[in-house]
């Protein structure tokens, strides 16, 4: 049997540390509310997307390239309007990595376990309007800017995540 690459570890490892550094109250975390933390977010966005577009089989690393790229841009201007000890900056990453951890032994590491109705359900979901990937990405990009909207970003976020590991199921489904 063969091993499929977990749901977002880059992401993950961002999280670790945005929690880290937010609960330690390390005053290394000022040094990521400058301007190269935008612009290292807007590179690792742009890197995504040409990552997707160009090859066909690094969608689950375009997606987690994505994602911390919407990271750093939602820290550094939810910083701005936000104090460091808001319950944002505590809790969503903690609720980022708890979902992936849950997508990844739930979903992803169950795939050998779903019959053909579960698959052509996941790909029904796959294909619906709500989980189309540029809605998702604008509705991620939309959610960063809007930040009196606290929580659009998770929810977006979240969707993003669960079309992401239906992929992967969908994918390695499609191998065996």
């Amino acid at each position: 049997m063969y091993r499929v690459q977990p749901l977002a570890p880059l992401f993950t490892i961002a999280c670790l540390g945005l929690i880290l550094m937010v609960w330690r109250k390390a005053p290394a975390i000022e040094y990521f509310n400058a301007p190269w933390m935008l612009y290292a977010g807007l590179g690792c966005i742009a890197i995504s997307l040409m990552t997707a577009s160009f090859r066909r089989d690094s969608i689950p690393l375009s997606y987690d390239l994505f994602c911390v790229g919407s990271l750093c841009i939602w820290f550094v201007l939810w910083r701005a309007v936000y104090r460091i000890d808001a319950p944002v900056f505590a809790w969503y990453p903690i609720f980022f990595v708890l979902l992936i951890l849950l997508l990844n032994r739930q979903v992803i590491y169950k795939r050998d376990l779903m019959d053909p109705v579960q698959l052509k359900m996941i790909r029904l979901m796959v294909g619906s309007r709500i989980f189309h990937p540029m809605l998702l990405t604008t509705g991620v990009l939309l959610s960063v800017y809007f930040s009196e909207y606290y929580i659009f970003y998770p929810i977006v976020l979240s969707l993003v995540f669960v079309r992401c590991s239906f992929g992967i199921v969908l994918r390695e489904s499609g191998k065996s």
